[in-house]
Order: C-alpha cells, then sequence, then structure tokens
C-alpha cells in the first residue's frame, strides 16, 4: 500500500488583525503527529520550528504550517496571514462598489476587520469590470513602507484576485509622487476558492496622504468559459504600515 497523506492542522486565532499583539495555536487532528511552522514565508518542512508551545505574534506575520509522521506523507501546507496594524487610515475617497456587493459602504476597507471564507460573507466589496482607486488619509505625516489588502479569488464565480497595484504619496493632499508600481499574475486556469493578502513594499516615504490603484484582470482570461465578460475584483481590507 502506498503512504496516506496527513492532514493539514488547524491555525486558530480569534482574528488576523491586531493591534500589540496576537496568540496563534495549532491544532492537530492526529495523534503521534508532529506540527512544524515558519513565520518567514518559506515553505514549512521537517527541518523548520517545531510546534510545542502556542505562537506570540508581535508584527505582522505569514505562519504557515504541516504535519508529520513518519511512514506517512506529510501534509499539504496550511497558511494563514496575521497582520499588525500600524496605522488606522480614514477613507477620503474610493470607487464605489457594484451594489449587489456594496456591504455597509467603502469604509469597510478600513475598519480592522476581515472578510470571511466565502465572497457573500459581510465584509467584502465586490467592483465589476472596474479598478479601484482609493485614498487614505493617515491623519498627520508618518514614514510608509508597506501596503497590503485582503481579495478573494473565486474563478467559477468570474471572481479574481488583482493584477497590480499602483501607489502614490502626498504630504498635502493635492501634490502627490509616484512610489510604487507592482504587478501580480494572473491566474491561467481554473483555481480553489480562497483569499490571500497581497502586499507591497517600497523605500519609506513620510506621506499624510495615499493614493491607490488596485488593477482588476477586468474581463474573464480567454481559458473562461465565460471569455470576454467583465470579471469580479473582491477586496476586504486595506492595511498601510
Amino acid at each position: 500500500f502506498s503512504a496516506v497523506k496527513l492532514r493539514p492542522p488547524v491555525l486558530l486565532a480569534n482574528k488576523d488583525l491586531f493591534e500589540d499583539s496576537l496568540t496563534v495555536e495549532i491544532k492537530m487532528n492526529f495523534s503521534g503527529i508532529k506540527v512544524y511552522y515558519t513565520l518567514d514565508g518559506s515553505m514549512p518542512d521537517s527541518t523548520a520550528l517545531l510546534y510545542e508551545n502556542p505562537i506570540l505574534l508581535t508584527n505582522s506575520t505569514l505562519l504557515r504550517a504541516v504535519t508529520v509522521k513518519p511512514g506517512w506523507l506529510s501534509s499539504d501546507p496550511v497558511e494563514r496571514f496575521f497582520s499588525k496594524l500600524k496605522y488606522k487610515p480614514s477613507l477620503v475617497q474610493a470607487t464605489r462598489p457594484h451594489e449587489k456587493y456594496d456591504g455597509k459602504g467603502t469604509g469597510e476597507l478600513v475598519n480592522a476587520t476581515r472578510g470571511g471564507a466565502n465572497f457573500r460573507d459581510e465584509g467584502w466589496l465586490g467592483w465589476e469590470g472596474t479598478d479601484l482607486t482609493a485614498v487614505l488619509d493617515l491623519g498627520q505625516a508618518q514614514p510608509v513602507a508597506r501596503i497590503s489588502m485582503g481579495a478573494h479569488e473565486n474563478t467559477g464565480a468570474w471572481i479574481f484576485f488583482p493584477k497590480g497595484i499602483s501607489i502614490w504619496a502626498s504630504a498635502d493632499g493635492r501634490k502627490y509622487e509616484k512610489v510604487q508600481t507592482t504587478e501580480w499574475p494572473e491566474a491561467a486556469a481554473p483555481t480553489n476558492p480562497g483569499t490571500r493578502v497581497f502586499t507591497t513594499s517600497f523605500e519609506p516615504v513620510q506621506a499624510r496622504f495615499l493614493k491607490l490603484q488596485v488593477n482588476s484582470v477586468g474581463r474573464n482570461p480567454a481559458w473562461h468559459p465565460a471569455a470576454g465578460e467583465p470579471c469580479w475584483l473582491f477586496l476586504d481590507e486595506i492595511m498601510v504600515d
């Protein structure tokens, strides 16, 4: 008989966003196994950190973990991104989402709450066939070096991850200078529904206002059953640090 693959562990935390620190537990769903994890974005294996006690996070972290047992195939990795909120920006303006997926308004992009596993869950906002342009106000000039945002993809429901972002910074909200443009690869085939945090880093700048343009795929790609039809961009939270 061929070896059987273990089930992934479960990452337990009461939230994904935190201000000071956050404790994460890892639940093992099979006796006699070990869980190995990483905090640096690398893929875990039996040479990674061994889970023995709850993990205390004090910075934004991508936590990945696998289960391992002799004679069994290691599990697929499970991952979860935990974000430490350095700033609490207010939303000056933003492209209005589609009325079907406008939640409680564009303020949900900066309400320190992530959306659920389903794009219909509260917390997700959806734009059909268009990009998101938003302006954030940090209240006063602050050093900024990274923008992160949560996104959802469900190609069967015509929802795609963003394909890129451009960022401008300003001290007064009138004169802006571009500080970063980042592109991300588009899905080349159908994918399983899921969420992901997209992060772009740049040389630190002093800014009070930030203008963001989050680029949508726009239309379903050629491989899609409904190729050429407008597709969706779904976001839940924009984070600045």
